[in-house]
Protein backbone atom coordinates (compact mmCIF):
# COMPACT_ATOMS: atom_id res chain seq x y z
CA UNK A 1 0.00 0.00 0.00
CA UNK A 2 2.94 2.24 0.84
CA UNK A 3 3.99 2.30 -2.34
CA UNK A 4 1.19 2.92 -4.47
CA UNK A 5 0.63 6.10 -1.93
CA UNK A 6 3.88 6.72 -2.55
CA UNK A 7 3.77 6.32 -6.23
CA UNK A 8 0.15 8.75 -6.20
CA UNK A 9 1.35 11.65 -4.77
CA UNK A 10 4.88 11.71 -6.78
CA UNK A 11 1.99 12.93 -9.25
CA UNK A 12 0.54 15.69 -7.17
CA UNK A 13 -0.53 16.43 -3.49
CA UNK A 14 -3.65 15.30 -2.87
CA UNK A 15 -6.17 14.23 -0.04
CA UNK A 16 -6.39 10.66 1.60
CA UNK A 17 -10.34 10.09 -0.19
CA UNK A 18 -8.93 10.87 -3.38
CA UNK A 19 -5.87 8.60 -3.20
CA UNK A 20 -8.01 5.79 -2.06
CA UNK A 21 -9.97 6.96 -5.55
CA UNK A 22 -7.25 7.13 -7.49
CA UNK A 23 -5.91 3.69 -6.28
CA UNK A 24 -8.58 2.31 -7.41
CA UNK A 25 -8.70 3.75 -10.44
CA UNK A 26 -5.27 2.76 -11.43
CA UNK A 27 -5.74 -0.56 -10.18
CA UNK A 28 -8.88 -0.82 -12.52
CA UNK A 29 -10.87 -1.54 -9.76
CA UNK A 30 -8.90 -4.67 -8.42
CA UNK A 31 -7.82 -3.16 -5.77
CA UNK A 32 -10.28 -3.32 -2.59
CA UNK A 33 -9.23 -0.94 -0.54
CA UNK A 34 -11.40 0.23 2.43
CA UNK A 35 -10.80 3.39 4.46
CA UNK A 36 -9.58 2.08 7.98
CA UNK A 37 -6.50 0.45 7.09
CA UNK A 38 -5.51 3.44 4.72
CA UNK A 39 -5.85 5.83 7.10
CA UNK A 40 -3.47 3.91 9.49
CA UNK A 41 -1.06 3.60 6.41
CA UNK A 42 -0.84 7.49 5.92
CA UNK A 43 -0.16 8.03 10.06
CA UNK A 44 2.45 5.60 9.94
CA UNK A 45 4.07 6.86 6.45
CA UNK A 46 4.23 10.44 8.14
CA UNK A 47 5.98 8.97 11.51
CA UNK A 48 8.11 7.55 8.79
CA UNK A 49 8.60 10.72 7.45
CA UNK A 50 8.01 9.33 3.86
CA UNK A 51 5.17 11.82 3.69
CA UNK A 52 4.55 15.38 5.29
CA UNK A 53 0.61 16.48 5.57
CA UNK A 54 -0.89 20.18 5.59
CA UNK A 55 -4.25 21.64 5.52
CA UNK A 56 -5.58 22.50 2.29
CA UNK A 57 -8.04 25.68 1.81
CA UNK A 58 -11.66 26.21 2.08
CA UNK A 59 -12.72 27.35 -0.63
CA UNK A 60 -14.66 24.27 -2.04
CA UNK A 61 -16.39 23.02 1.28
CA UNK A 62 -15.03 21.23 4.11
CA UNK A 63 -11.14 22.09 4.98
CA UNK A 64 -9.33 18.87 3.81
CA UNK A 65 -5.74 17.49 4.63
CA UNK A 66 -3.23 17.14 2.02
CA UNK A 67 -0.40 14.52 1.72
CA UNK A 68 3.30 15.61 -0.41
CA UNK A 69 5.72 13.17 -0.56
CA UNK A 70 9.43 13.86 1.06
CA UNK A 71 12.41 13.12 -0.39
CA UNK A 72 12.60 9.93 1.99
CA UNK A 73 9.14 8.68 0.50
CA UNK A 74 10.26 9.43 -3.48
CA UNK A 75 14.17 7.39 -2.17
CA UNK A 76 11.38 4.57 -0.72
CA UNK A 77 9.43 4.45 -3.53
CA UNK A 78 12.41 4.20 -5.81
CA UNK A 79 13.84 1.33 -3.59
CA UNK A 80 10.33 -0.61 -3.48
CA UNK A 81 9.49 -0.61 -7.63
CA UNK A 82 13.29 -1.84 -8.00
CA UNK A 83 12.76 -4.86 -5.16
CA UNK A 84 9.21 -5.26 -7.17
CA UNK A 85 10.89 -5.43 -10.48
CA UNK A 86 13.67 -7.82 -9.80
CA UNK A 87 11.15 -9.95 -7.81
CA UNK A 88 8.84 -10.48 -10.48
CA UNK A 89 11.09 -11.12 -13.23
CA UNK A 90 11.44 -14.76 -11.78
Amino acid sequence: MDTIILGILRDTDSCDYDILKLSSKKGNAELDINDAPDCNAFRKMEKETLITTYWGGENSGARRQYYSITEIGSENYTANVIEWTRLTVY
